[in-house]
């Protein structure tokens, strides 16, 4: 990291929210998510990304703090920007939290759309200025993190309505990523070009819960089990290969591959053979009775 004298020093101590996020980066390299060397490092950065870093709008402190954490590297960003618009419908890079896309602070547009979005400000938020981007909305979907550098807290934005969206030091909350990325709430998933972040499906567990299974029809109750068989069925992938603590990655990519390949392979016979739009998206298990049994049988001991 450069240490030349131009460089803002810190108005405050940010390292409980950049060790958090540097975990975050480490465990989604460790799961074969994104490599190491797609991601810019804090003690990587060079000279001339520092140059790039002081000509945008960022304010002293945010500057400093970008210089501070790893985020995804300006080409893979752009390129997942552009397979995510042509196979999830969504402007977003990398996701590192279900349908977020983390911000990469080298990209061109959004050197100012990462400033503009505070100043500008979004209809019923409260957002602050201090308040410093972690990740963009999907497409109608996921949530915005904000990390208040005054409060030193983060904040949900949800798109969507959440009842209780997620608030607190910083170090917390991204216990909590890292807690859900360990436990595989959160799935970190690739398929071919594409990766993405899925979460756990609830309408099966709600639909128990709330003891609805009599209002279900027949087939709403195979789709709503045969949608967590769909999460399970990768989840199991990941548990099979020693995820997390004796995790064997290439192991892991040669299943996941498999999986990806017979999953195509099913809806091509099904001509379901656009895949190009939401990848492994649950949408394509309706009415495909040999996909519903796909991931029931590779989900084995986890299906429901």
């Amino acid at each position: 990291m450069s240490n030349r004298p131009d460089d803002p020093a810190p108005a405050g101590d940010h390292t409980a929210f950049c060790a958090g996020i540097r975990s975050i980066y480490q465990i989604l390299v460790q799961a074969g998510f994104i490599s190491a060397d797609e991601i810019i490092w804090p003690e990587q950065q060079t000279p001339e990304q520092h140059d790039l870093l002081h000509s945008g709008p960022l304010p002293p402190e945010m500057l400093s703090l970008a210089k501070q954490l790893p985020f995804p590297s300006p080409t893979v960003h752009e390129e997942l920007l552009r397979t995510h618009s042509e196979r999830l419908n969504a402007s977003m890079g990398l996701m590192i939290t279900p349908s977020s896309g983390a911000v990469c602070y080298l990209y061109k547009d959004e050197l100012t759309d990462s400033r503009n979005a505070f100043e500008a400000g979004l209809a019923d938020s409260e957002l602050l200025p201090a308040s410093f981007k972690i990740t963009h909305y999907g497409n109608q979907a996921g949530s915005m993190w904000l990390y208040d550098l005054a409060t030193k807290t983060i904040a949900e934005q949800p798109y969507n309505h959440t009842p209780d969206p997620l608030r607190g030091p910083a170090d917390q909350v991204l216990a909590v990523w890292l807690s859900n990325i360990r436990t595989l709430a959160w799935l970190p998933w690739r398929f071919e070009t594409a990766r993405y972040v899925d979460v756990r499906p609830a309408k099966h567990d709600y639909y128990l819960r709330e003891g609805r299974g009599d209002s279900l029809t027949e087939e709403d109750a195979e789709l709503a089990a045969a949608e967590l068989n769909h999460f399970n069925a990768r989840k199991k992938i990941y548990l099979d290969c020693g995820w997390p603590d004796d995790f064997d990655v290439r192991r892991f990519e040669a299943a996941q591959g498999e999986w990806n390949q017979e999953y195509r392979d099913i809806c091509e016979e099904a001509e379901d053979n656009d895949l190009n739009d939401l990848v492994t998206d649950t949408v394509y298990l309706v009415d495909n009775p040999d996909l519903i049994a796909f991931v029931a049988r590779s989900a084995g001991d986890m299906a429901v």
